[in-house]
């Protein structure tokens, strides 16, 4: 089970990309992002209700949920939305790639114990370069302009830096709460964003 989940992410995390691109042609960013979080997020409930979980209440637990949930889900998935209205998917996929990296920095400085070897930097260094080479056709027509590019470095680096907030002070917190919670927080950013900064005439069923 665990290789067969493992391969199943592996599949979905791959196709996201050029998913998000495809439905960027009937949608604005911020508005395709927050209704999939909405969906998930009704998903989410149906399991808490199923396994009797109960959301967090207290304005610290909402608070420790919050922050996360709002730079993995909220400016991460704003960043990459956006950043897919400028380049192209293989190369938003490339400078994603950066997240396990990031993970680790961040996980350097706000972890103590939680260092990353010689080796393990290797190993992420070895996993960039797979990414580049598989992309390389793609990255070469792709025009890398540079808000697009600073949009999609700017996602794992928020990303990263909720991981890292999240093994710190919530690992020990069922992940359905925590991913429901935080889901919350992140489409809560991206509807108030969407109604701020775009029509929803701009979004073709």
């Amino acid at each position: 089970m665990t290789v067969f989940v493992y391969i199943l992410l592996c599949l979905i995390w791959g196709s996201t990309w050029k998913a998000i691109q495809l439905g960027l042609a009937d949608a604005p960013p911020l508005w395709s992002a927050a209704i999939r979080f909405w969906l998930a997020i009704v998903i989410l409930f149906v399991i808490l209700k199923v396994r009797r979980l109960k959301l967090p209440t207290s304005l610290r637990e909402l608070w420790l949920h919050g922050v996360p949930g709002f730079l993995m889900y909220g400016v991460s998935y704003a960043c990459v939305y956006t950043a897919e209205r400028f380049i192209s998917s293989s190369l938003t996929a490339v400078l994603f790639a950066c997240f396990p990296a990031l993970v680790a920095l961040m996980s350097h400085l706000l972890l103590p114990g939680d260092k990353l070897r010689g080796l393990g930097w290797a190993g992420l260094a070895l996993g960039l370069a797979g990414v580049v080479v598989v992309s390389w056709e793609s990255l070469e027509a792709s025009g890398s302009l540079f808000l697009g590019s600073l949009l999609a470095v700017g996602a794992p680096l928020a990303s990263a830096t909720g991981v890292v907030l999240y093994k710190r002070n919530l690992a020990k917190t069922d992940i359905v709460v925590s991913a429901t919670t935080q889901m919350l927080f992140g489409g809560a950013f991206l509807t108030l964003g969407a109604l701020l900064s775009e029509p929803i005439s701009g979004f073709v069923w």
